[in-house]
């Protein structure tokens, strides 16, 4: 499976943002940051706090714990809005892979983990 780089496109930015000074304007979509705590990086056996600016590979089982579909008007105009939570419910973190095809064979491993065979 291949990672989809989730950064918010800048003209949609600016759209959606207008009226947020530009320096407060999220890169990313609201929800897509996980912070861990002191108890969460003992789980993880992280002794030594990585570099900012780093790369880390994150595996994650999650529960979906709500879905919305629904259809909203404003000024005449009719929006579809859709979301689905996530809850995260198992983690691991692993050093990043080095290119597109290490991420390949990561996704395998994660795979095999998460569900005890590679898919093919």
């Amino acid at each position: 499976m291949k990672l989809v780089n989730m950064k918010i496109d800048p003209k949609k930015r600016d759209e959606k943002y207008a009226e947020s000074v530009s320096v407060d304007r999220p890169v990313y979509p609201w929800g897509l940051e996980v912070r861990l705590d002191e108890d969460a990086l003992e789980k993880l056996a992280l002794d030594e706090l990585p570099a900012v600016g780093g790369s880390l590979m994150l595996h994650a089982r999650v529960d979906v714990t709500a879905v919305s579909d629904r259809e909203e008007v404003t000024d005449g105009k009719t929006r579809r809005h859709r979301d689905v939570t996530l809850q995260i419910t198992d983690l691991a973190l692993e050093a990043a892979p080095a290119d597109d095809e290490d991420q390949g064979v990561a996704h395998g491993r994660a795979q095999a983990a998460l569900y005890g065979a590679a898919k093919a």
